[in-house]
């Protein structure tokens, strides 16, 4: 085998050694026993104990599965078929379990015999927990069909026979379950039989699945509901699962929340939160600009579409969800719920939601006011958490938020930094029940009830509430809480965090105050305003107007916009107003007339108004008085005119400047010129210097005793002075800019003729470092994919 033969090989090696320790997947190697001889780091990693410790164990002892254990055993009598892939559980070294995937093949000598098996383990626990969680998923919706509030019916979409009801429809309808099951949809529903039919067409293309019917009940009533419908499979056969709910009394109210609109729009739209408000009929009134940082998408595309949240919901989540959104309908609390959503980019987000649903004074269900925080990051940390203990403790002591952990009676066990420093308590006092005595006095009665209320319910909290530290000082955090299960679902716990909200808390109270104080703005302005309605009549004015037209505000309201102006510019006001009744804004300049007679420039900023129902109800305008800058824009022509001759003048200067320069120039190439004759010389100097006064002294050296290592060096310093005073460094510098200084001096030993043991002896480097330089030289000289010598290439470099 020759020295190319070698490196391949050893290259070859390296690379698979490399995939071996990088695989994602376990990878062991056995003897005929089932003895484990090698085995990657990741396969320790997986059963939690180091590569040593591994080695020379009996692979089946890590496996718990008894019948598997059997059968790879009756396996091993047949060395042809070895490992036959399985999935089994695995213990690790601290007794925990995980779930895998076993496969192996034989490895066979060169006369067919058995020489050793190659084991691979792929850790498929997150897929055995989801299949699980699965099967608790289908049979919780079971439950919550026939035990929930909201009325659900499955219908064959064909026929529009019903094929089960829950106790809410034998409820509102009037009729015995098994009535309803010999019903059909056109026998509750008096439209058309033809248009229904083509109503469950849509719901079951999912092209609508939102629906409002009369609805008849079994005593003759007619009632108005709105019905969500959308298909689903069950026993392999596709139905169509609907939620309906009464809304006869809810269009009454709706004109209630459309007036309390605008102050909660006003309030939403600085916070940092996803605030929106659903009307009783399940579409959007307000969506809060937050949600396209969080989604990607703008308030008008979920307002344009209500099914957008449900169709961005995680594909895993979205039974949650729909649960969710039949639930909050129901109870008159505040719902949460914390899910995933896949954003316009592609990138999953946790969302933690907060909605209630809102009623008039009559007790009729209006809609639903919510809120949804981006919890991408607080659901990683709980992902950590579960991991274990000390990351949990690591995360939460450099946790934003105050986190705190509670036994299964609801008594504090941990506290972060964070929240004891809202708090102003020391751990030991906070433990217990001692963490009430950290809430504000005012907040504590009610805090302590509710918390007390969640763990007697076994539910969770959402809360906002003040802290006050013994020095005083009140910091208002949203608690929000819910329990911890083991692997048996039994309650253990309660983990809770606290989300210092005081910033929020006082943009909420500034939002309070702020109408006053845009009211004393538009009074102190330095402009003048107008506000007319849709009539061009001038409703109101500040007082700077009053200033800038010479009118008491007595004589300007009630009059029209274009009172004020001559004829000409009468006509530009009139243009202008059309156009804010289009919906344009605009800035623009008129002369207008003031009431001693005399005429002054003004600027004007207008905007259209227009009410909840888009209906044009007037204009704003700003108005500034720019005579001065008017003024100004005249002088300044005429200095424009005197400057440009100046200009024109100081060019011919220039020109005068630059012939000078070019006289410099030439006088520069001449030194330059010299300096390089000179640098010629001093380089001719350099080379007779070493050959008279160095050289002898190493020929003289060579004939004393020195040991092997000294002799190389010796060689590598005569070589080295030979290159000074030759053209191969120079030129290699000249051809390869981008080699390493390390690279360089691999390249010269290569030209010396140096095998790699030699190079790394000379260079204190190991072989594979050397054979790793060459390996680069060799590409950087575009050597990489030809059979072309590299001593043989540099030594072509050295020739002139």
């Amino acid at each position: 085998m020759n020295r190319r033969d070698e490196a391949a090989l050893r290259e070859s090696e390296a690379t698979y050694r490399t995939i071996f320790e990088t695989a994602r997947e376990g990878i062991c190697q056995v003897d005929e026993q089932f003895n484990i001889t090698l085995a990657n780091q990741r396969m320790a990693d997986m059963l939690g104990y180091t590569v040593e410790e591994i080695h020379g164990r009996y692979l089946f002892d890590f496996i718990t599965d008894c019948q598997t254990h059997d059968v790879c055993q009756s396996g091993a009598e047949h060395r042809q078929s070895f490992l036959e892939k399985f999935d089994c559980c695995l213990r690790r070294k601290n007794g925990s379990e995980i779930w895998a995937i076993v496969s192996g093949k034989p490895i066979m000598s060169e006369d067919h015999q058995f020489s050793h098996g190659v084991v691979m383990i792929t850790d498929i626990t997150e897929r055995k927990q989801a299949e699980e969680a699965l099967r608790q998923s289908e049979e919780r919706f079971r439950q919550m069909f026939y035990r929930h509030n909201a009325i659900m019916l499955l219908i064959e979409p064909e026929s529009g026979r019903i094929i089960d009801a829950n106790l809410a429809a034998e409820k509102f309808y009037g009729y015995k379950t098994n009535e309803l099951f010999n019903m059909s949809v056109t026998d509750i529903n008096p439209m058309p039989p033809e248009m229904i039919a083509v109503e469950r067409k849509l719901a079951l293309t999912e092209k609508k699945n939102y629906f409002i019917f009369p609805h008849k009940l079994a005593d003759g009533e007619i009632r108005t509901v709105e019905v969500h419908s959308s298909p689903m499979v069950v026993n392999n056969k596709q139905l169509l699962f609907s939620i309906i709910h009464d809304i006869t009394e809810r269009k009454q109210a709706e004109a209630a929340l459309q007036k309390s609109e605008w102050k909660y729009r006003t309030v939403a739209d600085f916070t940092y939160d996803w605030e929106f408000w659903l009307e009783s009929d399940g579409k959007y009134v307000y969506v809060s600009p937050a949600c396209e940082r969080i989604t990607g998408y703008t308030s008008a595309e979920f307002q344009a579409s209500p099914d957008l949240m449900t169709e961005i919901v995680h594909p895993d989540d979205k039974k949650k969800w729909v649960k969710h959104l039949t639930i909050s309908k129901t109870i008159a609390l505040a719902n949460q719920i914390e899910f995933r959503i896949i954003a316009r980019d592609g990138t999953q987000r946790w969302i933690g939601h907060v909605c209630q649903p809102v009623y008039n004074s009559d007790g009729n269900y209006l809609g639903q006011r919510g809120s949804n925080r981006d919890i991408t990051e607080q659901k990683q940390a709980e992902m950590n958490l579960r991991e274990s203990e000390e990351k949990f403790r690591t995360l939460t002591h450099l946790a934003p938020v105050g986190v705190y952990l509670t036994d299964s009676d609801g008594r504090c066990q941990y506290m972060n930094e964070r929240w004891l420093d809202m708090s102003g308590m020391t751990l030991e006092e906070s433990l217990g029940d001692g963490w009430i005595n950290g809430v504000h006095p005012d907040d504590r009665r009610l805090i302590f009830a509710k918390w007390q209320q969640m763990v007697e319910s076994h539910g969770a909290w959402g809360l906002e509430y003040r802290f006050q530290t013994p020095g005083g000082k009140i910091t208002w955090v949203l608690g929000l809480a819910t329990g911890l299960c083991n692997s048996l679902n039994e309650k253990i716990g309660y983990i809770g965090v606290n989300t210092d909200i005081t910033e929020r808390k006082h943009i909420e109270e500034t939002l309070r105050h702020s109408e006053e104080q845009y009211r004393t703005l538009v009074e102190t302005m330095s402009e003048g305003v107008v506000v007319s309605n849709k009539e061009m009549t001038i409703a109101y004015v500040n007082d700077q107007f009053c200033r800038i037209s010479g009118y008491e505000k007595e004589e300007l309201i009630g009059k029209t916009v274009a009172y004020y102006f001559d004829e000409g510019n009468q006509i530009i006001i009139r243009e202008q107003f059309l156009k804010r009744m289009h919906g344009e804004s605009g800035v623009y300049e008129v002369e207008l007339t003031r009431k001693d007679g005399s005429k002054l420039f003004a600027a004007i900023s207008a905007k259209p108004v227009f009410d909840s129902e888009n209906s044009f109800q007037g204009s704003l305008a700003v108005i500034s008085d720019i005579t001065l800058r008017k003024e100004t824009d005249t002088m300044f022509l005429t200095e424009h005119q005197a400057m440009k001759t100046q200009v024109e003048t100081t060019m011919t200067q220039i020109d005068n400047l630059n012939m000078e320069i070019q006289g410099y120039n030439h006088a520069l190439k001449v030194l330059l010129k010299n300096a390089k004759e000179d640098q010629k010389t001093v380089e001719e100097n350099i080379v007779s210097n070493v050959r008279e006064m160095v050289v002898p002294f190493l020929e003289k050296m060579k004939h004393t005793r020195l040991s092997e290592t000294q002799k190389s060096l010796l060689d590598v310093i005569e070589n080295n002075l030979n290159n000074v005073i030759s053209p191969f460094i120079s030129r290699l510098k000249a051809q390869m800019r981008d080699f390493t200084p390390m690279e360089i001096q691999v390249a010269n030993l290569v030209r010396e003729g140096k095998t790699n043991i030699e190079i790394g002896d000379i260079l204190a480097i190991s072989e594979y470092t050397a054979m790793f330089h060459r390996k680069n030289i060799r590409k950087k000289l575009g050597l990489q994919h030809q059979s072309i010598n590299l001593r043989t290439y540099l030594l072509s470099m050295s020739m002139p």
